[in-house]
């Protein structure tokens, strides 16, 4: 068990269940943080934190699934650090490197989902004047 206090913030981070995943090149553990009196430590400080227990880059550390139990003061979560950023994004899911700022998600435009609500409407009026039926859309149907 890693334990490092912080005076001045009065919050403890404890590492439990620590183990090292050769296959993935990863260490994984559950983490305890300590925050009595204290709201909700953010996961920046958590990892920045790590980094120093560890004496590694932030940039490698992901932490996720912090629930903070009823009452305050404790939260637990999960984290896995990584032996280098590379093996991070062969392994970890596109979310959550995107948390992290590794991984660019690729907005697409709503003109692009309007397209495709036209085509759907064009290939269902189509689909009518084949059968010899008038088009009606859906939402004007009284069934």
């Amino acid at each position: 068990m890693s334990v490092l206090c912080f005076q001045n913030d009065t919050v403890t981070i404890r590492t439990r269940k620590f183990m090292t995943n050769r296959l993935l090149q990863r260490k994984q553990m559950v983490i305890d943080v300590l925050h009595t009196g204290k709201e909700t430590v953010p996961k920046t400080e958590i990892r920045e934190k790590l980094a120093k227990m560890y004496k590694t880059t932030p940039d490698v550390i992901f932490v996720f699934g912090f629930r903070t139990h009823f009452g305050g003061g404790k939260t637990t979560g999960f984290g896995m650090i990584y032996d280098s950023l590379d093996y991070a994004k062969k392994n970890e899911p596109k979310h959550r490197l995107a948390r992290v700022g590794v991984f660019i998600v690729q907005q697409l435009p709503k003109t692009f989902f309007n397209n495709i609500v036209l085509w759907v409407q064009w290939n269902e009026q189509e689909q009518a004047i084949c059968r010899g039926t008038t088009y009606r859309p859906k939402d004007l149907l009284s069934d």
